[in-house]
């Protein structure tokens, strides 16, 4: 009996220690998966992240290629109507227009394309609704937003939006105007950042005023601001003319 009692122990313990080896193998194998899903997870999200990276070279490609301003249709955009109404898909589109220009400054004031952006966005998204009738020109909107008390809502509304458009607009207006001299004294940044304190920047806050007034300081010289309007367009030209010729 003692014999065979010692045989079912060993037997058991054989088998204890052959099933611990089995859990063993086992749990070193799903090791061995998870890091082969790991690494291919790491290597998808960086295969993502170089599909990101070029996808923004492109779009960064293509917006240089759009940065020609056409001061005509800015002049057109903002031109009122026969009856003084100003219509707002053109002067939406205006804005847009003059968005280039203001990318063209350099990468310190993407921001500020941004916010003009946002904010043509937000006549464009009201304009596209149901009652996008009442977004047909500025005197309708006005009177609709009053009338249904949606200028004091949370959201912005669109007479807002195109409010603090146009508070930019005087700015861009004057500083245009100094941009086109030929002398380059005093300097373009300090002349533009006291047409912003005494347009723009008066409706606005100290905390930002003060600091958007000395980013301006640091703007190019006219000279380089004009000459890089001219490559722009020269540039869009000669690839209009690639386009052309391939198909003539």
């Amino acid at each position: 009996m003692e014999a065979s009692r010692e045989n079912m122990q060993e037997r058991n313990a054989e088998m204890e220690l052959k099933l611990k080896e089995e859990e063993e193998e086992e749990e070193e194998e799903n090791e061995l998966i998870n890091d082969v899903e790991e690494d291919e997870d790491e290597l998808e999200k960086d295969n993502e992240e170089d599909d990101d990276e070029e996808d923004e070279e492109e779009e960064e490609e293509e917006e240089e290629k759009e940065l020609v301003l056409d001061l005509k249709l800015v002049r057109d955009c903002f031109t009122p109507g026969a009856e003084g109404e100003v219509p707002l898909a053109p002067y939406v589109k205006g804005f847009l227009e003059l968005n280039k220009f203001i990318k063209m400054l350099g990468k310190l004031y993407h921001f500020v394309a941004y916010d003009v952006k946002v904010k043509t966005a937000v006549v464009q998204k009201k304009m596209a609704r149901e009652n996008g009738q009442h977004y047909v020109n500025l005197k309708s909107m006005i009177k609709y937003e009053m009338e249904n008390s949606l200028l004091v809502q949370k959201s912005t509304s669109g007479t807002k939006a195109i409010l603090l458009l146009h508070r930019g607009l005087e700015f861009t207006c004057e500083f245009l105007k100094e941009m086109m001299k030929e002398e380059e004294e005093p300097k373009l940044g300090e002349i533009a950042s006291k047409i912003y304190l005494s347009t723009t920047g008066s409706y606005q806050a100290t905390y930002l005023r003060e600091p958007f007034s000395c980013v301006l300081k640091m703007l190019p010289t006219r000279a380089t601001l004009r000459n890089r309007m001219i490559d722009y367009l020269v540039q869009t030209q000669r690839e209009a003319w690639s386009s052309c010729s391939k198909w003539c």
